[in-house]
C-alpha cells in the first residue's frame, strides 16, 4: 500500500489517505472514511480515464518534481508519496519553472523578463472553471521565457516562466 498526500488546488490544507494498488489495474483509496474502489480504463500520454466506483472520469496529468498534478471533473489536485516530506511549495510551481497546473485563461501577469523575484512572489493569476489560482515563483532569481499575456489561454503543463539564478549567487 502507497501512502500518498493530496490537496485540492482550491484548498490550503493536504489530505493523508492510503492507495492499494492491484496488479490488474485496480486501486482502492482510504482516507480515514468508507474505501473507494476504482479501476484505471486506459492511460495515455497525460491523462486516461478511471472508472471510480461506478462512474467513468476522464483525467490529465503532469509530474512536476515529486508532485503529480491531476485535473479531473473539473478540479485540479496535487498528489505527492508522504515519504517525501512536506508539501509547502506554492501551486502551480516546482523546481526553476511557474507551470499552469490546469488548462485556463491567464487573467493576470504580474513581472517581466530580466524582473528579479523573490520566493513565493505573485508572478501570475490563471483562472480555471471561474476558479482563480495564484501562481508564484519557485525561488528567488531572475525572470525569463515569459511570453504569456493576461488573455492567453494555456493548457496544462504549460510552462509560464522561468526563474535563472541571480548572477553571483
Amino acid at each position: 500500500m502507497s501512502r500518498l498526500r493530496m490537496k485540492a488546488a482550491s484548498r490550503a490544507e493536504w489530505i493523508d489517505f492510503e492507495v492499494e494498488l492491484g496488479s490488474d489495474g485496480t486501486f482502492t483509496c482510504h482516507d480515514g472514511a468508507l474505501p473507494v474502489p476504482g479501476r484505471i480504463v486506459n492511460i495515455e500520454e497525460g491523462g486516461g480515464w478511471l472508472d471510480i466506483d461506478g462512474r467513468i472520469v476522464a483525467f490529465q496529468a503532469i509530474r512536476e518534481g515529486t508532485r503529480v498534478h491531476v485535473w479531473a471533473g473539473g478540479r485540479t489536485w496535487s498528489i505527492e508519496t508522504a515519504e517525501r516530506g512536506p508539501a509547502a511549495k506554492p501551486q502551480g510551481t516546482g523546481g526553476n519553472e511557474v507551470v499552469a497546473p490546469m488548462p485556463g485563461t491567464v487573467i493576470k501577469v504580474c513581472t517581466e523578463n530580466g524582473a528579479i523575484v523573490e520566493e513565493r512572489q505573485l508572478m501570475f493569476v490563471l483562472e480555471s472553471m471561474k476558479m482563480e489560482l495564484s501562481l508564484t515563483a519557485p525561488r528567488a532569481g531572475v525572470v525569463e521565457g515569459m511570453v504569456h499575456r493576461a488573455g492567453d489561454l494555456v493548457d496544462m503543463g504549460t510552462v509560464l516562466a522561468r526563474i535563472a539564478p541571480e548572477e553571483g549567487s
